[in-house]
C-alpha cells in the first residue's frame, strides 16, 4: 500500500517523520503541502466556495484551513489515478507499535470503498480509553489486533492519518472542485457517499505536544471555548450518554 506524507517542502518536520517511517522500514512519498501564506485573496473564488462554508460553519475558512484541504485534495488525485488504496499521513503523525502490522492486516483483508481513520488529532494516547468509552464504534469487524467499525458520530477529528481507497478518492475529487468544507469534516464526506470507518485502538496519534499546528492557532482565535466550570457541569451528562452509546454498540 502506498504511503503519502503531506508536508511543507522546507519544513523541519520532514526529518522527524522520515526517521519514524524509516525505523519501521516503510517506504513513502512526500507530497508538497500548499502554504496558506501563499494563497492570494483576489484569486480565492477560483478554488474556494465561500457561500458553502458560510452556510455550513457560519464563518469563512482560514487560509491555513483552505491550504490544508487543497493539500489533501492534491493527494486524493494521486490515489484516484493510481487505482490503488493508499495511506495519507500528515507530517506530525506519531505511530504506535501496532501500526505496521495493522496496515499489513488491513491490506490483506477485503477493502471497503471509503476511508479508514487511523488516528485522532489533539488526543493523547494515555487518554484514549476514555475517548473510546465516550465514542464507540458500531458494526465492528476484527482485523488482527484491532477493530474497525463505523463511529456513532462523525467529528472533525483531524487528518493526521487515514487509508483512502481509489474509489473514494475519485468521489472526493469529483465533489470538491472547490473547497466547500474543512478537510476533516468527515460528516460532510459521509453525507456525500464516502463510507467512513475507524480503527480501535488508534494506531497513530498527532504529535501536537511537540509539533505546533498553525491551523489550531487560528481556530483558537475564532472559536468561543466553553468555560472549565461549564465543562465540569456537563461531564455527568456526557458519561450517561456514553453508557447509552456503549449499550447500543453492543447490540449492533
Amino acid at each position: 500500500m502506498n504511503i503519502y506524507v503531506i508536508s511543507l517542502k522546507k519544513s523541519e518536520r520532514r526529518n522527524i517523520i522520515r526517521r519514524r517511517l524509516d525505523d519501521m522500514n516503510l517506504e513513502f512519498v512526500f507530497v508538497d503541502a500548499i502554504n496558506g501564506k501563499n494563497l492570494i485573496k483576489k484569486n480565492k473564488n477560483l478554488f474556494y466556495d465561500e457561500e458553502a462554508c458560510q452556510k455550513r460553519y457560519g464563518r469563512n475558512l482560514t487560509n491555513n484551513e483552505i491550504a490544508c484541504f487543497l493539500s489533501h485534495r492534491k493527494t486524493w488525485k494521486k490515489i484516484a489515478h493510481s487505482n490503488r488504496p493508499a495511506i495519507i499521513l500528515e507530517d506530525d503523525a506519531n505511530f504506535t507499535k501496532k501500526f505496521k502490522e495493522t496496515i499489513k492486516n488491513i491490506e490483506n483483508n477485503e477493502q471497503n470503498n471509503g476511508a479508514i481513520i487511523l488516528g485522532h488529532s489533539k488526543l493523547k494516547e494515555r487518554s484514549s480509553q476514555y475517548h473510546y468509552f465516550k465514542n464507540p464504534i458500531y458494526h465492528k469487524k476484527k482485523i488482527g489486533e484491532v477493530w474497525i467499525g463505523k463511529p456513532f458520530k462523525f467529528w472533525t477529528s483531524g487528518m493526521v492519518g487515514y487509508i483512502l481507497t481509489s474509489t473514494a478518492a475519485k468521489k472526493l475529487v469529483q465533489e470538491h472542485k472547490k473547497v466547500k468544507c474543512l478537510s476533516d469534516d468527515w460528516a460532510f464526506h459521509n453525507e456525500r457517499g464516502i463510507k467512513i470507518s475507524e480503527v480501535r485502538p488508534y494506531i497513530l496519534y498527532e504529535d501536537f505536544e511537540n509539533l505546533q499546528s498553525t491551523i489550531e492557532d487560528e481556530r483558537r482565535q475564532i472559536a468561543a471555548y466553553k468555560s472549565t466550570t461549564e465543562n465540569i457541569l456537563l461531564e455527568p451528562i456526557r458519561i450517561v450518554r456514553a453508557v447509552i452509546r456503549q449499550i447500543k454498540s453492543r447490540l449492533r
